[in-house]
């Protein structure tokens, strides 16, 4: 699946990748390829990308997830 992590002021990956997890209001959640379309508030944490690279993990204060059938 296509991923992208970017803020206001810069992208920081994009690419794809085999799991995203990150924590939500409702928990932490793991995102795969073909995961149902959803809209979340992300919360103060981690925020990991597996990729066939290794995996990427990032410190992120709050922002917003956004899950398409296409990323």
């Amino acid at each position: 699946m296509i991923v992208n992590v970017v803020s206001p002021e810069e992208e920081y990956f994009s690419g794809e990748s085999t799991m995203v997890v990150t924590r939500t209001p409702n928990g932490e959640i793991g995102i795969y390829s073909g995961h149902e379309a959803t809209v979340a508030t992300i919360l103060p944490g981690g925020l990991t990308i597996e990729h066939s690279g290794g995996k990427d993990s990032y410190a992120v204060s709050g922002g917003l997830l956004q899950i398409t059938p296409e990323k």
